[in-house]
C-alpha cells in the first residue's frame, strides 16, 4: 500500500468510528465534525453532558469538544441537526460568534429553503435569550441574516 493511501484510510476508519460512537452514546442527529489543527485533521469528540445550554463547544489545550445538554434531546430532528452543525462551526473555525456559527450551519448543512424557514420560525418565536444570541430569538435570527443574507428569502 502506498504511504499516501494510509492517511485517507485512517480518516475513513475514524469517520466510521466517530459516527457510530456518537450514535452509540445516544446523540441523535449529531453530525461528524472534522477540524484542521496544525495542518492535521481531527474528528471532534461529541458527548452528552450536564450543561444548561442545548449544546456547547469547549476547547481543551486547543482541541474542541462538543457537549450536548438535555435540552438538545428535546428538539426536533431538524433543529438537532442544525444545532450540531452550529457547534461544528464553532469547533472548526474557533469563532465564538453565535451568528457566524449559524451561517456555518446553514452553509454546510445542506438544508432546503423549507427547512430553513422552519428553523427561522422556531428562533423568531423564542422570547428572551442570552445577550450573545442577540437578547431575543428574533434578534438572533436577524443577526444571523445580517452575516449570511443569502438565506433571507427562506
Amino acid at each position: 500500500m502506498k504511504r499516501n493511501m494510509i492517511v485517507p484510510l485512517a480518516i475513513a476508519a475514524a469517520s466510521i468510528f466517530v459516527v457510530s460512537s456518537a450514535q452509540a452514546q445516544g446523540i441523535p442527529d449529531a453530525v461528524p465534525c472534522v477540524v484542521s489543527i496544525n495542518g492535521a485533521q481531527f474528528f471532534v469528540p461529541q458527548q452528552p453532558g450536564m450543561i444548561s445550554a442545548w449544546a456547547q463547544t469547549q476547547f481543551w489545550n486547543g482541541y474542541p469538544t462538543i457537549t450536548y445538554g438535555q435540552m438538545y434531546f428535546q428538539l426536533s430532528p431538524l433543529l438537532r441537526r442544525f444545532t450540531s452543525f452550529h457547534e461544528c462551526g464553532h469547533a472548526s473555525t474557533g469563532n465564538p460568534d453565535e451568528f457566524a456559527a449559524n451561517c456555518y450551519a446553514l452553509d454546510n448543512g445542506n438544508f432546503s429553503c423549507a427547512q430553513i424557514s422552519v428553523i427561522r420560525k422556531f428562533y423568531q418565536s423564542r422570547g428572551p435569550v442570552a445577550p450573545q444570541y442577540g437578547g431575543t430569538g428574533a434578534n438572533f435570527w436577524a443577526g444571523t441574516l445580517a452575516q449570511c443574507p443569502q438565506y433571507s428569502n427562506c
